[in-house]
């Protein structure tokens, strides 16, 4: 607040009961520096005209003006004879005890006008003379106008700014309890008190803010956070502001995994929280994956395809198809209704397993050991007194390629002749489909 002259037009008292009419002490506060007729006139010396500023103000400067200043067509007034010469600014806070704040001895001008060097403080000032005028020293005061500039102490801000949200209610200098709800990315704040005195002194939880800057950051956990601004006065009782500040809980999670019995299937791109589309490709075995997630907040739903899923905890499998399937969806939703949503598109790849493999002497079929299935890759064949064997496998899916011992089964390579050498031979068929192979082994023994 901008300092003001704390005196005008207020109630004066005087230390004599009686003054010069019509000198009144009113004159000596209103306004008035020009018109001789205007001023405080006492008899008495020492004397003081004192006011009441009604409440403790901190005092910057003051001002006292003497008749020279006076305008008259028939009176020539001089600093000589009509000016003060000794006197001084007082203030108190009961009018018992006086603490003098700034003195002038010795004075040979029409005014005086100065700043003080230390701020004063108190409810009530008084210009005090100890002698008279300059051509009077003993028996006259005579003050054309009193002045002291300052504002009241104050306790109170004029405004109160957080960086990042809204204060409920609206600011108002007299309110002292606020909210403030922030979402779950803003992890921390800043404040800016404003004082509506600038003598005050501001901490903002215990540390000290400059008037009107910005106040260092301030961690916000998920939650009730409690954010202290105490306005300290120069005099009087302190005032706390208290801001509760609500950070969001997180509709984020810190993680998703996509399994497929034990086996973990990596996302593209790599899981960040903020993203939420993720695209992941299994083999042909995996027919059911399942999703884990895990949220990083503490009151958030997790569903998966709809279904509500324990943070930490696998859902329930979910069947896939050979190709493209319909994407996975993970909601993380908040009480407040506010959700993330991801999605997990899911290739699983065309198979690279045999629907059938069989060993052949001539028109004979020879007994696999054990019986084929398509998940089982080592075997053991016994040729008896064969030379050659004829290997024959039948991919599942058409669009695999076969390889015996590194001949290619086409369309109309439909076996390979495997020419047997000592006690055992090696029949090693390999079927590659979307970028996987998978290895069957045939050991052909002989008596």
């Amino acid at each position: 607040m901008a300092d003001v002259n704390l005196v005008y037009g207020k109630i004066t008292t005087i230390s004599a009961n009686t003054y010069v009419t019509p000198y009144t002490p009113a004159c000596a506060v209103d306004g008035n520096k020009t018109q001789s007729s205007n001023r405080w006139l006492s008899y008495k010396v020492p004397g003081w005209l004192m006011v009441d500023l009604q409440y403790p103000c901190v005092i910057s400067r003051w001002a006292a003006y003497f008749l020279p200043n006076a305008s008259t067509t028939t009176t020539t007034w001089s600093s000589a004879l009509y000016g003060m010469r000794n006197y001084s600014l007082q203030t108190s806070m009961d009018t018992m005890t006086w603490t003098t704040v700034d003195s002038v001895a010795n004075n040979a001008n029409n005014y005086t006008d100065r700043s003080l060097s230390t701020l004063a403080v108190g409810r009530f000032v008084r210009f005090y003379a100890s002698t008279g005028l300059s051509g009077n020293t003993q028996s006259a005061i005579s003050l054309l106008e009193f002045e002291a500039y300052g504002h009241a102490v104050s306790a109170a801000l004029s405004s109160l700014v957080l960086s990042s949200g809204a204060l409920t209610p609206v600011f108002t200098s007299s309110t002292l309890t606020y909210s403030q709800q922030v979402d779950n990315a803003t992890d921390s704040i800043t404040v800016t008190p404003m004082a509506a005195d600038s003598t005050a002194v501001i901490t903002v939880n215990g540390v000290r803010v400059t008037s009107g800057q910005t106040s260092g950051s301030i961690h916000l956990a998920v939650g009730s956070n409690t954010i202290s601004v105490v306005v300290t006065p120069v005099y009087g009782a302190s005032a706390t502001y208290t801001v509760t500040v609500n950070r969001a809980d997180s509709q984020y999670l810190t993680s998703l995994t996509l399994m497929s019995g034990t086996n973990t299937y990596g996302l593209t791109p790599t899981f960040s929280k903020t993203l939420s589309a993720y695209t992941a490709t299994v083999p042909n075995d995996a027919t059911t994956v399942t999703v884990t997630p895990v949220a990083e907040g503490t009151t958030s739903t997790i569903k998966v395809n709809g279904t509500t899923v324990a943070s930490g905890s696998a859902s329930a499998p979910l069947s896939m198809n050979v190709g493209v399937n319909t994407p996975i969806t993970v909601e993380c939703s908040l009480p407040s209704g506010t959700k993330q949503t991801y999605t997990i598109t899911v290739t699983r790849a065309e198979s690279s397993y045999l629907s059938s493999l069989a060993i052949k002497n001539g028109p004979s079929t020879l007994k696999l050991v054990p019986n084929f299935a398509s998940a089982t890759l080592v075997y053991t064949v016994g040729a008896g007194s064969a030379n050659t064997v004829s290997v024959i496998p039948v991919a599942q899916s058409t669009a695999a390629s076969i390889t015996v011992n590194g001949t290619a089964i086409t369309s109309t390579v439909k076996s390979v002749s495997v020419t047997l050498g000592g006690a055992s031979t090696l029949a090693e068929i390999k079927v590659t489909n979307g970028g996987i192979t998978t290895t069957y082994q045939v050991t052909i023994t002989k008596p």
